[in-house]
């Protein structure tokens, strides 16, 4: 149970920095609210006083711009009116001058006339300006009538009446320009002073700036320093926690639990709570982990399913024999056991039915030999013994064990019965190390299962010489595939009515540089045992197709038997290659015929049948090769997707004397005909043979008497030279 701490609980950790945030922020937000409202107040009078300043400064240089106009205007006025004097004068003096200047300048005096009407008169000068236009009005009439005036005393009448407007003019235009030129010099004053209270102004409005940056540097760094000094209290309570957590870490590691110093609702009293549980977690499955050690140990020096040693406790005592062996002069003897047909009875009773197997042979096993013995189940069905006997105790030994494996086994009411094969090696004699002693053991095991099993074979000197032959027959023959060193003989088939030939069955030879032509019987099997089958399947098939492609083109009737293995026909990728092959070499499936086996049928029926109808759709022939030499015929008969049949040279050797060869043939081919079939008769040595088989009304025939095995050459010799019909 968990224990109350002695020290009081630390407050949320969450719940902390939150408060220090808000007390943060309000901090700040006071002192930015406090700068902020000064400095808008004190920018908002200047920018307000600005503002008014710059109207001000513009209305007055309106009017300033106003005064100059009616100056320039006035001054061009009595310019005009004095010009308009001399003019008049020089036309009263010379009556023939001429009045086209005179009617320039009445023009203007009108121009200026319409400009006065139009332009805005201040009321200090209305009176001046009223009777400045009154005076313009009656020179620019007094110059109409001049222009209209032929006679010289009429024109100087009217020079007479124009001297008097003329001055008033002029007194106009002065007293006009002196009061504004007043009045242009207090609005330049007045400019002058509204630029200077302007330029006040921005002085100061640059002083609040710097004052407000100042104060923003101030506000800065004390914001600084607040969130400085939170952050120091921040870690401080983070090291506390740590602190704590560190030896509440150490008390739970002495098992001395008890509540976190911390809130449940804190991050790191979560994580207080998490390490307790892990901990007890942990010490759980620790003493959880020291029980499996100790059958872990034992798991990996004995047989989980027998209680028997494994192969690594085995190999070691083997080598403390050798040891032994070495030092002392004692002989030990290896004896290397395995099941027969185990795997069948495994695939035919199930697994739990091996197992039971298993387990019995382990116990007959112990109760046949010593304590001082060892025995080991190393893999699978396969045992090994090791025993510190003589010869003569060692085949005793064999025998009884031979003989205690031998007695029936009853499960679910099933008698199963089981026999074994043993490879005798002696330590010391034969082999002086683990490796060369279980390699021993091993050849002799499989002599004794070429030698019928339910038997015991001794090492000898003859089956390593035997295993080395047959190490460079394998290496041969791998070369021999590479390096396409091996060739396809072909045996005719004939029509059993008019003789012609259908087609040819491809029968693979190896021409040995050394040895001479081996046949199929001795490599073929040698093949499947070492994995070479495959290869050398691939290889049949693409050099048939290829000699196929050529016998097609010389009579396209001829069909090619290719032989097909177990292991060849199991290869997923064998419909590739075949489609592949013919298709690189030309050849329609149809002149392909696949030769099976009933062997190969038996593992999986329905997987063979759907691999046979997948062949038929593409094309190809099917071909029941060795017809009544394998098991329930009949029922592969009936279910096979199959074209042909081929009855097997041991049945057709007896005809026509043997009854029951006979009997067998002739049911056998009323059988295939009644399931519309072909059928091939093969080994045909005889005449009689041949006449028996054209009696019995069989389809085709293939032997020695019509054709033996030939290569591609001779047989294409054969072809041409042989008659179409007979």
């Amino acid at each position: 149970m968990l224990k109350n701490t002695s020290h009081r609980r630390l407050p949320n950790l969450q719940k902390l920095i939150i408060r220090q945030c808000i007390v943060i922020g309000a901090l700040t937000a006071v002192l930015v609210f406090v700068s902020l409202s000064e400095t808008t107040s004190i920018s908002k009078d200047i920018h307000a006083r600005l503002g008014e300043l710059q109207e001000e400064l513009v209305n007055t240089q309106k009017q300033f711009n106003t005064h100059l106009a009616w100056n320039n205007l006035t001054h061009q006025i009595s310019l005009d009116a004095t010009n308009f004097q001399l003019e008049f004068e020089l036309l009263t003096i010379d009556p023939d001058h001429s009045t086209e200047r005179v009617s320039g300048f009445v023009t203007r005096l009108r121009e200026h006339h319409e400009t006065l009407v139009t332009l805005p008169i201040p009321a200090s000068q209305q009176a001046n300006f009223t009777q400045l236009k009154s005076d313009l009005w009656t020179l620019e009439g007094i110059g109409l009538e001049l222009l209209e005036s032929p006679s010289s005393n009429a024109r100087l009448w009217l020079y007479r009446d124009s001297i008097e407007f003329v001055d008033a003019i002029k007194q106009n235009t002065i007293s006009i320009n002196a009061e504004n030129k007043a009045m242009s010099e207090a609005l330049k004053q007045r400019i002058d002073g509204v630029v200077e209270q302007s330029r006040s102004d921005q002085e100061k409005l640059k002083k609040l700036l710097a004052r407000h940056e100042l104060i923003i540097i101030v506000i800065s760094c004390v914001s600084f320093a607040i969130i400085l000094i939170a952050f120091v209290l921040l870690f401080r309570h983070l090291r506390q926690r740590i602190v704590l957590l560190e030896q509440y870490a150490v008390d739970i590691a002495r098992q001395d639990y008890k509540l976190p110093p911390f809130s449940s609702k804190d991050i790191t009293g979560r994580l207080a709570i998490r390490m307790g549980l892990m901990a007890r977690t942990i010490r759980k499955g620790l003493l959880t982990l020291q029980k499996s050690s100790e059958e872990i140990e034992e798991l990996a020096y004995y047989d989980s399913l027998t209680g028997l040693e494994n192969r690594r406790m085995f190999n070691e005592n083997v080598e403390k024999a050798a040891l032994l062996s070495h030092r002392y002069q004692e002989k030990y003897a290896l004896l290397y056991l395995d099941l027969d047909s185990f795997k069948d009875i495994n695939d035919k009773f199930g697994h739990d039915a091996g197992d039971m197997i298993l387990k019995t042979v382990a116990e007959r096993l112990h109760e046949n030999l010593r304590e001082e013995d060892s025995v080991a189940r190393l893999g699978g069905d396969e045992f090994a013994i090791l025993s510190r006997n003589s010869s003569i105790d060692n085949t005793d030994l064999a025998n009884r064990i031979l003989k205690a494996l031998r007695v029936p086994i009853i499960k679910d009411g099933h008698k199963l019965e089981i026999t074994s094969s043993l490879g005798i090696a002696i330590l010391g004699e034969d082999a002086d190390n683990l490796s060369d002693l279980m390699r021993y053991a091993d050849m002799a095991l499989y002599k004794a299962k070429e030698s019928g099993r339910n038997t015991y074979h001794y090492f000898s000197e003859q089956l390593e010489s035997i295993a080395l032959k047959k190490a460079e027959r394998i290496q041969d023959l791998t070369s021999a595939i590479e390096n396409d060193q091996l060739e396809l003989f072909y045996q005719t088939q004939h029509d059993i009515v008019d003789n012609r030939i259908t087609g040819v069955e491809a029968l693979v030879r190896w021409p040995h540089p050394e040895e001479g032509m081996i046949f199929p019987d001795e490599f073929v099997p040698l093949a499947e045992e070492c994995g070479l089958i495959i290869a050398l399947g691939e290889w049949i098939i693409n050099r048939a197709c290829r000699d196929g492609k050529y016998l097609h083109q010389l009579a396209d009737s001829l069909t090619v038997a290719i032989n097909l293995s177990t292991k060849q026909f199991d290869d997923p990728a064998l419909m590739d290659k075949l489609v592949s092959s013919c298709q690189a070499h030309g050849l329609p499936h149809d002149k392909v015929e696949l030769e099976i086996t009933e062997s190969l049928l038996i593992n999986d029926m329905e997987g063979s049948v759907k691999t046979l109808e997948a062949m038929r759709e593409k094309g190809f022939r099917i071909a029941l090769d060795d017809f009544g030499t394998g098991y329930s015929s009949l029922f592969y008969l009936k279910n096979l997707p199959v074209n042909s049949i081929k009855i097997d040279k041991s049945f057709t050797a007896g005809l026509p004397s043997e009854s029951k060869d006979s009997a067998i043939v002739n049911t056998t081919i009323l059988l295939a005909h009644t399931l519309n079939l072909s059928v091939v008769a093969e080994g045909i040595e005889n005449e009689e043979q041949l006449a028996y088989l054209q009696l019995v009304q069989c389809d085709t025939v293939q032997g020695y008497l019509l054709g033996k095995p030939q290569p591609l050459e001779s047989l294409v010799e054969f072809l041409e030279k042989y008659p179409k019909s007979a």
